[in-house]
Formats: C-alpha cells, sequence, structure tokens
C-alpha cells in the first residue's frame, strides 16, 4: 500500500510540475508576443506551405534521423499560429499534450525523433510540435530528427523571419527571371531591402538596351545578367 501510494505521489509531483511548467511557458508566450509588438518584429513561425509555395521548393531526399540545433527551427507545417517563434505555446488547448511530453522528459523516457523539413539551413516542423516546444522551454539545444531536404536557390537559415522571407521571396524571382542561379550556382547578390531586386533588375534591363543597341539585335534578359 505505501509503494503504491508513493507512486501515486510521484505522479501527481510530475503533473503538478508539468502543469507550472506550462503555465509559465504560456506566460512567457504572452511577453514574448508583447514585446515583438512594441519592436514591430513578428513572433510567429513561418508557414511552410508559405515558404514551399512563394521559394518554389522542392523535395529532393531523405536524410534520415540526423541531429538538429533547435534554434534552427523556424516554421511548422500547419501549427504555425499554434506556438511562438521560440515554440512557446499560445493556445490552452495545448495544455494536456503538452503536460504529456512534460511529464516524459521528467521521467527521462525515450522519445521518438520529430520530423522536419530541412530548407536551406531552416527546419520546418512536420511532425513533433509539442515536443519541440517542450525541450525548447527545458533549455534542449539539439534534437533527433527525420530530416527531408527541400531544394532552395536563395538562402535560408534560422535568422529568416516573415520580413527576411519576403526578401527572399523578390531574390528567389530575380534569380528566376535572370536566370543567373542557373548560370552561377551562387551569384552572390543576397540583399537586406525588400525594394532592392527590382531596382537591380531596373539597371539589368537598362544594361540589355545598350547590348542590343551596341550588337544590333536582340538580347536575352539572362545574357544581358551575366554580362552585366
Amino acid at each position: 500500500m505505501a509503494l503504491f501510494d508513493d507512486k501515486t505521489t510521484r505522479r501527481a509531483k510530475k503533473e503538478h510540475r508539468a502543469d507550472n511548467d506550462f503555465s509559465q511557458a504560456r506566460q512567457k508566450a504572452f511577453w514574448e508576443e508583447i514585446k515583438g509588438l512594441l519592436s514591430r518584429k513578428s513572433t510567429r513561425l513561418l508557414p511552410f506551405d508559405e515558404v514551399k509555395n512563394k521559394l518554389e521548393v522542392c523535395f529532393t531526399k531523405d536524410l534520415g534521423i540526423q541531429t538538429i540545433p533547435i534554434d534552427n527551427i523556424v516554421g511548422s507545417e500547419g501549427r504555425y499560429r499554434s506556438f511562438t517563434r521560440h515554440f512557446l505555446p499560445l493556445d490552452d488547448d495545448l495544455r494536456d499534450r503538452w503536460k504529456k511530453v512534460d511529464q516524459a522528459h521528467q521521467s527521462r523516457q525515450s522519445l521518438p525523433p520529430v520530423e522536419l523539413y530541412k530548407v536551406g539551413d531552416a527546419y520546418f516542423v512536420k511532425d513533433g510540435h509539442h515536443r519541440v516546444s517542450v525541450a525548447r522551454t527545458r533549455g534542449v539545444r539539439h534534437v533527433e530528427a527525420i530530416v527531408y531536404d527541400y531544394e532552395c536557390d536563395v538562402p535560408l537559415d534560422k535568422e529568416t523571419d516573415l520580413e527576411k522571407l519576403a526578401i527572399q521571396e523578390t531574390y528567389h524571382q530575380f534569380l528566376k527571371d535572370t536566370e543567373l542561379g542557373k548560370n552561377s550556382p551562387n551569384p552572390g547578390l543576397q540583399l537586406t531591402l525588400l525594394g532592392g531586386y527590382p531596382i537591380l533588375m531596373e539597371h539589368i534591363q537598362a544594361h540589355k538596351y545598350y547590348l542590343e543597341d551596341l550588337e544590333g539585335g536582340e538580347v536575352s534578359l539572362s545574357d544581358a545578367a551575366c554580362s552585366w
């Protein structure tokens, strides 16, 4: 009977601690959002489908199980409204599942690897959002993950947010229109301002007209870009 009571007590303590952990994580999420509003910086995860559509990334291969820096996980497939950028829970409906994962961490139970999409040096959660959230809240720096690699012609990393994604979208379109990415795998034209690539395109168009006038014939945009 005493043994049963001891197990019940330990279980109750773990559940109580997990409940407190979740409440603290929710409070941190609130303050993270307030800080984001004051700094006018997005605190939300990147939606994988939006990245996929805007940058036209395509699946290349299954990389198997890898150890991934948790700071490099910047987005989600389908749950980007449920967690902050730092994977803090935004909804009380997440409490029950979150607590179960937290209790598993307390008991040092082995959890299955999460599943991530890799785009450049950035990762997006396919499965395992609660596991990533609990791990990050507990200060874990790396997670075991099954990784699916997606090819992208512009760089993404742990600093990529919605604002930088908008810049990378224009960079992708610029590379697509000029074919510079095809002719030179690393053209080295990374800009930090949203309106930068349209300005570059204007310069290339002007150079194109110059070449056509010089050569007396039509010059393709890709040839003008390479010459420029």
